[in-house]
C-alpha cells in the first residue's frame, strides 16, 4: 500500500487530458453508463476498492493546488463579509442601492424582490443606531414608513414599467408581437399580486384595459367578457349586454 505524495507524470497528465478525453467520450457515446459512479465496483470490485484506497492513502500536484486556492477564496469573502458587515458606511451603501433599484427599476422581478431585501436587510443596521454610528430615525420608524409609503411606491413602478412596455409597442411591427407585449406586461404584475393593495391592481388592470383600446387589439380585458350575441366587451359581472341590450 502507498502513502504520501504521487509520482507527477506530465506525458500522462497531457494525454488524460487529450486524446484519453476524447477516448472517455466516444466510451461514453456507446455506453451511457460509463463513468457512472459504482459501475466500476460492479464491473471489477477488487481494481475498485484498490483505486479508492490508494486515492485516500495518498495526493497529487493538482490536489495541493485546489485545496491552496479554495483556502485563499475562503479567506477573500470571509473578509469581505467582515468588512461589509462591521462596516457602517458599507451598509448604508447596501441600503441606498436597494432604495436606488426600487426607485429606477422597470424589472418586476428586481422590484418585488427588492422590497423583500429591504425588510430583512434593515434589521441588520440596528446595532449601527443603537452604538450611534448611524445617526437617524430608528429602524422599526423608517420600516414603518417604508410600508406606508409601499402603495404609491408599487403605482409609481407600475407606471414606469407600462410606459416602457408602451414605447416598445410602438416600435414594434407585428400587431401580434405587440399583443405578446401587453400580455407579458399584465402577466408579470399579475404573478405579484400578493405583494400588491387593491389600488395597485386596479391600476395595472385600467393601464392593460387602456391599451387594448387604445391599440383596438382583440383581446379580453380584465374583468371583461366578450358578449355572446354581438362580441362586444362588457363586465364580468353584467346581466344585460350595454350595446345590444340582449342578456348574457
Amino acid at each position: 500500500m502507498k502513502f504520501g505524495m504521487r509520482k507527477p507524470s506530465i506525458k500522462k497528465s497531457i494525454k488524460a487530458r487529450t486524446s484519453g478525453k476524447l477516448k472517455r467520450k466516444a466510451k461514453k457515446a456507446i455506453n451511457p453508463f460509463y463513468g457512472k459512479k459504482g459501475v466500476g465496483f460492479v464491473k471489477n470490485p477488487i481494481k475498485s476498492i484498490k483505486n479508492s484506497i490508494y486515492h485516500k492513502t495518498t495526493f497529487g500536484v493538482s490536489d495541493l493546488v485546489k485545496k491552496t486556492s479554495s483556502k485563499k477564496s475562503n479567506s477573500k469573502s470571509a473578509s469581505r463579509t467582515n468588512i461589509s458587515s462591521s462596516n457602517p458606511k458599507a451598509m448604508l451603501n447596501k441600503a441606498n442601492h436597494i432604495a436606488n433599484t426600487l426607485n429606477t427599476t422597470t424589472n418586476p422581478q428586481k422590484f418585488f424582490e427588492s422590497i423583500d431585501e429591504f425588510r430583512t436587510f434593515m434589521p441588520q443596521l440596528t446595532p449601527f443606531y443603537e452604538t450611534r454610528q448611524i445617526k437617524g430615525l430608528s429602524i422599526a420608524s423608517q420600516l414603518n414608513k417604508f410600508n406606508n409609503m409601499l402603495p404609491d411606491e408599487i403605482n409609481k413602478f407600475i407606471e414606469r414599467y407600462y410606459e416602457k412596455v408602451n414605447v416598445k409597442i410602438l416600435n414594434l411591427k407585428t400587431e401580434k408581437a405587440k399583443i405578446k407585449e401587453l400580455e407579458s406586461f399584465f402577466q408579470n404584475l399579475k404573478y405579484y399580486n400578493s405583494y400588491m393593495f387593491e389600488k395597485n391592481i386596479s391600476l395595472y388592470e385600467k393601464l392593460y384595459n387602456d391599451a387594448i383600446d387604445k391599440y383596438n387589439f382583440r383581446l379580453r380585458k380584465a374583468n371583461y367578457i366578450f358578449c355572446n350575441f354581438c362580441g362586444k366587451q362588457i363586465k364580468n359581472d353584467s346581466i344585460f349586454c350595454i350595446y345590444c341590450g340582449k342578456k348574457v
